[in-house]
Order: structure tokens, then C-alpha cells, then sequence
């Protein structure tokens, strides 16, 4: 066997979407993506029960390399590396996202290990923004995490997706939309606070994430988009409401049609003048 085994995915939809619907599948508190691929943390304590980590990364596959492989006309490959019972981690997960019904694969370069063909795939997921959804978005050291808000009332849920702000306008905003149409995830506060505040070289105190940084609130409806900066505050951070104090002279609406390009420019320019505001105080 290899040194990794590999899930393959049919899926219509964006590769952002895709990751987000991974993600909650799994209950993995987050995510990040490169702005290549998508990488997952995988605990295997609870799928296995044993300790250790394996690493899942979703990516295209290359139609040209599968075209002579059992594999050919699946869209997305989730590669998993671990240095435990490899293939027995990737069978426990490769039964989990069967949930997502979707075609699915599993095996590794020599041979197929198992397929899911559900009675009814899910269908193609909507573009571009949905019809309503909401997000906040925090900045700390140019890292970027967003997180869906969802419920009645309304909650925080992991998982988290996070990328640079490098990436791009376009790249940030396409996983932007993909946590606006996040419908599931785990509301569990203390869980956010780790999966917020562990992610740097030196994780960092609800202080010092909240000294660090500034958010973005998002929210589709009726056809509109706001987007409202908020100074963060400690107090505020992990009571699952608002992230601090809104800097309202700074809030935007406009249609909701906007393109990933322009959710993430928009995005990007908001946290430049939340934090060239906070500077002028």
C-alpha cells in the first residue's frame, strides 16, 4: 500500500462548496485553504480510537491522469495521509461522507477499496451567493477566518474555513459564499474558541485575538447584502452574538448578486479601513 489512500468525488459544484460540505461531514472544527487545495486536520481519537492526526487534502483531480484509471470522471480527490491504520481511517471516513450523496470512491493507485452510488445524488448546488445567510469574518495577521451563523436565535458554528488574505480578492470571496450557504456545522462555543484562537505559530489568549484583530459581519436577504466591521472585544467574542462594537459609518449594503470577486474586494476593503480607522483613534 501507498503512503496515502484517496477518496474520489463527483460533485457539479464548487470546490469551496465542496470543502464546507466536507468539513461539516466530519465535524472538523475547521479548515484552510491555500488557494490551491484544502487541507482538514483529522482527529482519528474518534474514528478510530487511537491518538493521532491524519491530514485530508481536497483537490481537482487531473483528468489526464485518470482517464486510464478506475478513477476517470470524478471531479475532486480527497487524499489522506496518516501514520497510523491508514486505510482503515480512510474506510471510516470515506462511510461518513456517503452522508453528502454524492458518486464516491475509495482506494488508492493500485485498486478500488469500495464505491457509493446513492439512489438520489444531491442536486447541483446554487451559484453564486445564496438567498440568504449569514457569516462573520475575522482578520488577525493577514489570516482570515469565517465562520456561518445560523439557527433561531442565531449561533456560531464551526467549521471554520480560513485563508490568507494573499489568495486574492476572487479566492476569497468564492470560500466567503461558501460559508454564507452553510446550513449545518456544531454550535459549541468552546470549540469556536479553540478553533479561533489555536490556528497561529503561538495560539493566542480571547485578549489577545481580540486585541489582534477585526470582523466582518455579513449578511444576505431580500436581495441584499451588508457587511458591517466591528472593533472585537473579549467580552464579546464568544457570546455567539456580535463580535464587539459595530463601526456603523463603515457598514455597506448593495445587491446580493455580487460576483466572489467583488464579496472579496469588498471584504478585503472593509477590514483595510476598520483597521486604518482604529489606528486614527
Amino acid at each position: 500500500m501507498g503512503s496515502t489512500v484517496e477518496i474520489y468525488a463527483r460533485y457539479p459544484g464548487s470546490a469551496h462548496s465542496l470543502a464546507h460540505r466536507v468539513a461539516e461531514a466530519l465535524e472538523v472544527t475547521g479548515y484552510a485553504y491555500s488557494g490551491e487545495d484544502f487541507v482538514f486536520a483529522v482527529d482519528a481519537r474518534g474514528w478510530l480510537g487511537e491518538e493521532g492526526f491524519g491530514h485530508l487534502t481536497l483537490d481537482r483531480v487531473d483528468p489526464e491522469w485518470a482517464a486510464d484509471t478506475p478513477y476517470a470522471g470524478y471531479d475532486f480527490e480527497l487524499s489522506l495521509d496518516y501514520r497510523g491504520e491508514l486505510e482503515r481511517l480512510g474506510r471510516a471516513l470515506f462511510d461518513r461522507l456517503t452522508a453528502l450523496d454524492l458518486p464516491l470512491a475509495y482506494g488508492d493507485y493500485l485498486a478500488v477499496f469500495a464505491e457509493h452510488q446513492p439512489a438520489h445524488p444531491a442536486p447541483p448546488p446554487p451559484t453564486g451567493l445564496p438567498a440568504a445567510g449569514r457569516a462573520v469574518v475575522f482578520e488577525t495577521d493577514d489570516q482570515l477566518q469565517a465562520v456561518p451563523v445560523t439557527g433561531d436565535p442565531p449561533r456560531w458554528r464551526t467549521p471554520v474555513a480560513r485563508t490568507r488574505s494573499a489568495v486574492g480578492a476572487a479566492a476569497v470571496g468564492a470560500v466567503l459564499a461558501a460559508v454564507l450557504a452553510a446550513a449545518g456545522g456544531v454550535d459549541d462555543p468552546e470549540r469556536m474558541r479553540i478553533a479561533l484562537t489555536e490556528p497561529f505559530p503561538i495560539p493566542l489568549s480571547v485578549a489577545e485575538f481580540a486585541r489582534r484583530s477585526v470582523a466582518v459581519m455579513l449578511q444576505v436577504a431580500g436581495g441584499e447584502l451588508v457587511a458591517v466591521p466591528y472593533v472585537c472585544e473579549p467580552d464579546s467574542l464568544f457570546g455567539q452574538a456580535e463580535p464587539g462594537t459595530p463601526m456603523e459609518e463603515l457598514a455597506r449594503r448593495g445587491p446580493a448578486d455580487v460576483t466572489p470577486q467583488g464579496l472579496g474586494a469588498l471584504v478585503l476593503h472593509l477590514v483595510d479601513q476598520a483597521r486604518a480607522s482604529i489606528a486614527g483613534q
